[in-house]
């Protein structure tokens, strides 16, 4: 990908870039918040509950699919460590194959985002 001016003005204002679409790391927590139903408050809290849990690899799958927003960002906002956060993002992406209601999930907020 080659970084044009637009690219790099909206990544100093803390947004990223995807197909020419800009996306910040406030709107994917917030979208995936609002799909189930937590704040980031939730989605950052320790624990394997489902729920928080998946949310929480969801995030990491759709930060690491945008240019310019981090998982390192990620994980200091959540507090969390950043390989943990890589870790979670391919068990989304791998279940996601096998599980069909994951699927329609993460298609969803990719539709929302992207």
């Amino acid at each position: 990908m080659q970084l044009t001016p637009r690219f790099v003005a909206g990544s100093w204002r803390g947004q990223a870039w995807h197909c020419g679409i800009c996306v910040t790391l406030d709107e994917i927590t917030d979208s995936v918040g609002n799909l189930y139903g937590l704040t980031e408050k939730e989605i950052a809290a320790g624990g394997k509950q489902r729920c928080p849990s998946e949310a929480r690899g969801m995030t990491a799958y759709l930060v690491r699919e945008v240019s310019g927003v981090s998982l390192t960002d990620l994980s200091r906002r959540l507090k969390r460590d950043v390989s943990t956060m890589s870790k979670v993002a391919k068990r989304v992406l791998s279940r996601s194959g096998e599980d069909s209601d994951l699927e329609k999930r993460k298609q969803l907020l990719e539709r929302a985002l992207f």
